[in-house]
């Protein structure tokens, strides 16, 4: 049995909240961890902890946030019984909710046909 099925929220309804509090923990998560700790690549247990407080995320989908943040060693030492397969679906279920950055560049405008 894999991790991510080990929830409370097992079946249909694993389905619908685990992705829910992914796209929770992807838009809040990093940008509180951000303001509090500065830019990283990876955090510290406490600190995902914290952070995940700060932003009222659920405690129950903490594996989420720490997957993201932490490397696979530190993964696997808080979570026990997850797999590698699980750490690489928790994350890439968290990335795939990460906000993008709006394309900002500056190109010029298209010729209005309607001027002369």
């Amino acid at each position: 049995m894999s991790f991510p099925t080990t929830y409370a929220s097992v079946g249909f309804a694993g389905r619908v909240l685990l992705p829910m509090h992914a796209r929770r923990y992807a838009r809040r998560l990093r940008p509180q961890l951000q303001r509090d700790y500065g830019a990283s690549e990876y955090y510290t247990v406490g600190q995902i902890r914290a952070a995940a407080g700060k932003c009222r995320l659920s405690s129950r989908h903490l594996a989420l946030g720490l997957a993201a943040f932490l490397p696979h060693e530190a993964f696997a030492v808080h979570c026990p019984g997850a797999t590698r397969d699980d750490y690489e679906r928790l994350r890439d279920l968290f990335f795939s909710h990460v906000p993008t950055e709006p394309d900002l560049s500056v190109s010029p405008a298209p010729e209005n046909p309607y001027l002369g």
